[in-house]
């Protein structure tokens, strides 16, 4: 009776079968959906004889050491079906991570793109929890009429909501990298006649957020040339009602800024 049933569930298995294009094996799938799911990610391939001769390859049995990798029951989350889904995001991407890139690279679409799809490809698309930064420019005259909230010696603190014109802004978890953006951006402004200071957007990463920063240097930096991590992911939307607006006091205030 319990060989019958072994058989049944086989021959079940076994009606959602692909070729994986990387073993020559064949691979069997659980659901029609996960099978579907890996013939349009390009990782499997229907096989030209569903009877498993030499031709197509070796089928795994279930209980070989082999299986677990091969059956394709989670190809979502494969670093090759994120680029084999969205080849014109990857370029965009590509295109944008190199030097000067952000500057003349729109990947407003891009973006929204692969966050619609964040639930699909966690490892590739979640970014890691923690408090992430954005350069900017700030209006000091602004500033000076509200209270900062928080003070750490010549650094003050102030809560402002981030509004952006864009639907997509980056962000980095290394602020250092954020304040010297903000130090480029305060210089071309003050250049064309502008009276911004230097400041920097803290937010904590929440689901608005998308992209995983290692895997966007291991699999599109690292191609592009980069040879540091910039630590960048990417918000969703238009506003951040929770942020703070970091700047320092003395851009602020000048030296008399201790009585502040």
């Amino acid at each position: 009776m319990a060989n019958i049933k072994l058989k049944e569930l086989l021959f079940e298995i076994e009606d959602f079968t692909a070729k994986s294009k990387e073993t020559g094996k064949l691979v069997h799938f659980k659901s029609k959906d996960a099978y579907q799911a890996a013939l349009k990610a390009g990782t499997h391939e229907t096989p030209k004889n569903k009877g498993g001769s030499s031709k197509a390859g070796k089928a795994n049995s279930m209980f070989g050491g082999d299986y677990a990798n091969d059956r394709g029951e989670t190809p979502s989350v494969d670093n090759r079906s994120v680029k084999a889904d969205f080849p014109t995001e990857m370029e965009t991407l590509e295109k944008y991570v190199k030097p000067g890139g952000e500057r003349n690279t729109n990947i407003d679409n891009a973006i929204e793109t692969l966050f619609k799809n964040k639930s699909k490809y966690p490892k590739e698309l979640t970014p890691k929890p923690g408090e992430v930064y954005r350069g900017t420019i700030a209006s000091g005259e602004e500033l000076k009429k509200m209270k900062p909230v928080k003070k750490e010696g010549r650094w003050f603190y102030y809560k402002k909501p981030y509004t952006s014109k864009r639907k997509v802004q980056s962000f980095t978890y290394k602020e250092d990298i954020a304040s010297k953006f903000a130090m480029h951006n305060t210089a071309a402004d003050r250049m064309s006649g502008g009276k911004g200071i230097e400041a920097v957007i803290v937010v904590n990463v929440d689901s608005n957020f998308v992209v995983n920063p290692k895997w966007l240097f291991d699999e599109i930096g690292k191609n592009a040339g980069l040879k540091r991590n910039e630590q960048e992911t990417f918000h969703v939307g238009n506003s951040i009602p929770k942020a703070l607006i970091k700047v320092d006091a003395m851009q602020l205030y000048g030296f008399d800024w201790r009585d502040y």
